[in-house]
């Protein structure tokens, strides 16, 4: 009944700290709105560029099912269809589109990719958006001006026709 020795081990685990450093910090210095969501619907993680985005700090999102942020009536026809894809295993699925959010009408594209622990079984899904917003409008505002730019050449070419066919 006396122990007779010791048995140590020792794993030196700098390299997986230094990675779980790297993506914690990839992570929270993003640019862009991240947040893992679980198999179970629930927010797992948030990024502080989801808080701002959503207004919603990390202490409270983070446990929420997904559809008390976006809405229930967006989860059920566009978050769930593309959350099942990617926990069914499709690699990457993408949506462009208009969102409603506490800020507004916002344009983002958003992937979502699934996250496996080992190679087969997908645990949760990680989901990166970017916001648009001002790019589409600025592009909508060029399509415009371009109609309009066109419209007056129309108008121009016209004025000239009618006063050359006067003049013969």
């Amino acid at each position: 009944g006396r122990p007779v020795g010791i048995l140590e081990t020792n794993n030196d685990i700098t390299e997986r700290k230094r990675a779980e450093y790297l993506t914690s910090h990839v992570f929270e210095s993003s640019p862009d709105s991240m947040c893992i969501i679980g198999k179970d619907y629930r927010v797992q993680r948030v990024n502080p560029v989801f808080e701002r985005f959503w207004r919603t700090p990390a202490a409270t999102a983070v446990g929420m099912h997904i559809d008390e942020i976006v809405g229930t009536e967006y989860f059920e026809r566009e978050g769930k269809p593309r959350l099942d894809r990617c926990f069914a295993g499709e690699e990457e699925v993408i949506r462009a589109d208009w969102y409603a959010t506490p800020r507004g009408r916002r344009y983002r594209v958003t992937t979502y990719s699934p996250l496996r622990p080992d190679t087969q079984r997908v645990e949760a899904a990680l989901l990166i958006a970017r916001d648009f917003t001002d790019y589409v409008q600025a592009s909508e505002a060029l399509r415009e001006a371009q109609t309009e730019l066109a419209h007056v050449n129309r108008v121009a070419t016209m004025g000239q026709l009618t006063a050359s066919i006067a003049h013969e």
